[in-house]
């Protein structure tokens, strides 16, 4: 029989009724212990035969939890797609899911990605031309500030395009989960963490105030093709 005995097991305040010893600063050995299938003890339970503690917490993101909490796809039941022409400026995190969901929910709308055109001058040209054609528009860029997506909504009222908001409701941790598999699984480049924080720093919820006619949250789904990608997925990956 296999198991995995460590230190670091994720305990929180208070688990040692004297309170004599700490919090455990992560749960590092626990995750471990998880992801490579292994019943996992402490030195104390293991060896002295104590009680397992059962006061601990996982310290990284726990994305079995997520999927199982089975959330919907758009929050307060708002409607997703709409059948007459407008611009839709998505919001989130680098990994948070936006071109997925771009890509998955709305497949007939003019995608246009910043980091993909290169320049900001390119995204206007595409955005007037799918206006012109009577195409709807969507903008898969990060847009954390008000200041940012101003740009896109000022282009939208010169064509009189209708222009709604989608956030995507994706933590910073969540988000870097999905940049770190994204790396593993597909062997692409890792954004690097201060994109993240820098996301962060900046970000200021948008408002219908912006001129967006109604702003949506979204969460982040994900269903795979094969059940090794699933397992990958599903393994806690630090911080």
């Amino acid at each position: 029989k296999q198991w995995y005995q460590r230190r670091v097991r994720g305990r929180t305040a208070g688990w040692d009724p004297t309170n004599k010893k700490r919090k455990d600063f992560s749960s590092s050995d626990r995750e471990f212990a998880h992801n490579i299938g292994l019943t996992f003890h402490t030195p104390e339970a293991f060896f002295l035969g104590q009680p397992e503690c059962t006061q601990w917490s996982w310290k990284s993101f726990n994305v079995s939890s997520y999927i199982a909490d089975k959330l919907p796809l758009v929050q307060d039941d708002k409607q997703l797609t709409i059948s007459h022409q407008e611009m839709i400026v998505m919001v989130g995190y680098p990994g948070s899911g936006k071109s997925s969901f771009c890509r998955s929910h709305l497949p007939s709308y003019v995608r246009v990605n910043l980091d993909e055109l290169k320049n900001y001058n390119k995204c206007v040209s595409l955005l007037e031309s799918s206006f012109l054609e009577g195409k709807s528009v969507v903008i898969d860029n990060t847009c954390p500030d008000a200041a940012n997506r101003k740009r896109y909504i000022e282009l939208a009222e010169k064509h009189k395009v209708p222009v709604r908001c989608i956030v995507m409701n994706t933590t910073i941790e969540h988000a870097k989960h999905n940049n770190r598999f994204r790396r593993l699984a597909e062997s692409g480049a890792q954004v690097p963490g201060i994109a993240f924080n820098t996301f962060k720093s900046r970000y200021k919820a948008p408002s219908v105030s912006e001129g967006f006619s109604d702003v949506l949250f979204v969460n982040f789904t994900v269903q795979f093709k094969e059940k090794r990608l699933e397992e990958l997925y599903c393994m806690f990956q630090g911080g």
